[in-house]
Parts: structure tokens; sequence; C-alpha cells
């Protein structure tokens, strides 16, 4: 898990360093207050559907295993970290949009 976490951070912060280096080009200037940063994600969590919305909550925000929200949402165990990796990407094209 802490592998993925480590992958997980890297790809996020070279998405930044591409996103900062794209507003200079632009003459836009780039988001780096965290309180512009949670508005976003509020924002792209409020266009999900329910499902994704409580996937990325529990498990991204609140840092529930797989197990726990398997157990609170009546999913099988299986299932949940797939699901959890589509709703990453609709957050992550909300949040970009």
């Amino acid at each position: 898990m802490s592998g993925t976490i480590a992958n997980l951070c890297r790809q996020e912060i070279d998405r930044r360093t591409r996103e900062r280096a794209r507003a200079q080009d632009l003459g836009e200037p780039p988001i780096h207050d965290a309180h512009d940063v949670a508005i976003a994600v509020r924002q792209g969590l409020a266009k999900l559907d329910d499902r994704s919305r409580m996937l990325c909550e529990m498990i991204g925000l609140e840092q529930r295993s797989y197990e726990e929200v398997s157990t609170a949402a009546g999913l099988p165990l299986g299932s949940i970290g797939p699901l959890y990796m589509r709703a990453k990407n609709k957050l992550r094209a909300a949040v970009e949009h």
C-alpha cells in the first residue's frame, strides 16, 4: 500500500509540475492555495454519481480500508479497487473541467 501511495504522490507532483508550466505558458496563475484546491475537489465531488462520490470520500478522504468500505457500501470486496479507480478518474476529469 505504501508503494501505491508513493506512486500516487509522484503522479500528483508530476501533474502539478505540468500544470504550472502550462499555466505559465498561458499566462494564467497556477493554483497554489490549499483552499482553492479544496474548493475544486468539493466541486468535482458534487459532479460525481453517488457511488463514485462515496468511494472517493470514504477511501480518499476518510482513509477507510477496502474492507470497511465493502461492508458499509454492501459491495463485494474484490469490486472496491476497480470501482475506486474509476471513481478517481471521474473525479480527476470533473476537477480538470
